[in-house]
This record gives structure tokens, C-alpha cells and sequence, in this order.
């Protein structure tokens, strides 16, 4: 087995806030240079109420709504791909600022032009930061509202990107931002990131709450991804350690 090798946790600095990452021809449409306006103007041509203080507190309403589905016998998958919270989800969380130091490192790391996956990627918040720095980026998710969502924002933006959710190609670089704590196994997600890209970029939770998340031991998770692949770094952040891994069978 190959050694681990740990990087220090950068400091962190609050990135400041930029309208840039949208293109020139959609600047002047205001809202979307905010997130939680765009989810609303979406909301609206769908016809559906919108409920804005759930882009504060989505945390609770979240479990509650998940909660319901299991009652109803249904999936975390059902969940994600049918529940209109989840779009409110999506949004708050995609502009979350804790997210950043991760998305700064993989650009430090492997800069622009790349073939980048959005694996998980939801309403597409950190694909389309990633677009905007030069990446040529793919999303990657399970078919429903959330996909839908994004087609609609690439739509508006002018953007042509391709969006999976079955029969995903190769890509250079792998982006899969809390993905595995949503799996009950956490080998099924991970083998299938290594068949998807060159690298992998990954985070695994520390601290996790609620029914919608799994309790992996991120040391474990860390040893086997080691053992079946191969880690190139290995850094440990707030609330969760970045992986990056290669796989040995496709390594050049």
C-alpha cells in the first residue's frame, strides 16, 4: 500500500464575492447574480408557491420532508430526484462559503482547460463556478426536478454543457463534492468515480446528522480508497477530508 500523504489545511480567507462567472450576454438580467432570486423567478414560471425562508433554515424542513418519503416507503433517491425541497437545498448549499477552500484547491491543483465531471452535482452551483474558471464541465446526477433545474439555468445562460444521468464518458478530472455519505455502502460510489475520470477529487464527511446522511469512518474510507486506488493527497478540512486518487488501472 502506498503511503497517504497528508497536506496542511489551508488557511481559510473569505473569497470575495464576484458576478463573473456568468456570461456577459446575461449580465444585465439582474437575478442571476443571485441564486435565491433565480430560484424564485424559476419557481414562478413553474407556477409553484415559493418559500424563501427555506434558503435560511433548510436543514430541518429537509429531514422533516425526508422523513415523510421513508414513510411513504420511498427512496433517498426517490427523495432527491422528486422532493421541491431539494431544489432549495441545492441552491442554499451550492453558495454555502464553506464550500470554497475546497473548489480554490482544485483549481491551485489542476488548472483550467479540463474535461471536468460534476458528479452529484444537483442544481449545478459549483459546475457552473467551475465553468466560469475555464473548465469545460459536464454535470452528473439522478434524473428529475434538480437536472431539470439545471437545464433550465444553462438554458438561460446560453450554455450548451452536457447533463448525465445514465451512460457517463470519461472525463479528465472527477468532482464529487459530499456524494459518498449519501450511500449505505460506500465502495459502490467510489468504484464508479474511478471509472469516470483521470482523478478524482472527493470529500468525506467528519461529522454527519441527520437520516439523509451514512456514518462512514473517514479513516476507513481513506485506507481502502488507498488500497484499491491510489491517493495522491490527502488533506483534512473543516468538517471534512479531501481525497484526491487515482486509479492504478488507468493510471499513465
Amino acid at each position: 500500500m502506498d503511503e497517504i500523504k497528508y497536506g496542511a489545511s489551508p488557511t481559510y480567507r473569505k473569497p470575495k464575492i464576484e458576478n463573473d462567472y456568468f456570461p456577459k450576454a446575461v449580465k444585465k438580467q439582474t437575478f442571476f447574480t443571485d441564486p435565491n432570486a433565480e430560484l424564485e423567478f424559476y419557481f414562478q414560471e413553474k407556477g409553484w408557491a415559493f418559500n424563501r425562508s427555506l434558503l435560511g433554515g433548510h436543514d430541518k424542513p429537509v429531514e422533516e420532508e425526508f422523513a415523510r418519503y421513508l414513510a411513504k416507503g420511498k427512496t433517498q433517491a426517490d427523495f432527491w430526484s422528486e422532493a421541491e425541497i431539494a431544489l432549495y437545498h441545492g441552491i442554499a448549499f451550492g453558495e454555502d462559503q464553506w464550500k470554497e477552500p475546497y473548489r480554490r484547491i482544485l483549481r491551485e491543483l489542476f488548472p483550467a482547460p479540463l474535461k471536468l465531471l460534476d458528479y452529484g452535482c444537483g442544481v449545478g452551483s459549483d459546475g457552473l463556478k467551475f465553468q466560469a474558471a475555464g473548465y469545460e464541465v459536464s454535470f452528473a446526477d439522478l434524473e428529475g426536478k434538480s437536472l431539470e433545474f439545471l437545464r433550465w439555468r444553462l438554458e438561460q445562460r446560453g450554455l450548451k454543457n452536457k447533463v448525465y444521468s445514465v451512460d457517463i464518458p470519461k472525463h479528465d478530472l472527477v468532482y464529487a463534492f459530499d456524494v459518498i455519505e449519501h450511500f449505505a455502502d460506500y465502495k459502490e460510489p467510489l468504484e464508479k468515480l474511478a471509472g469516470l475520470g483521470k482523478t478524482v477529487f472527493v470529500n468525506l464527511l467528519t461529522r454527519v446528522s441527520g437520516g439523509l446522511h451514512y456514518a462512514h469512518s473517514v479513516n476507513e474510507v481513506t485506507e481502502w480508497i488507498n488500497k484499491e486506488f491510489k491517493i495522491k493527497e490527502a488533506r483534512d478540512l473543516d468538517y471534512a477530508r479531501l481525497v484526491i486518487f487515482v486509479n492504478r488501472k488507468t493510471e499513465v
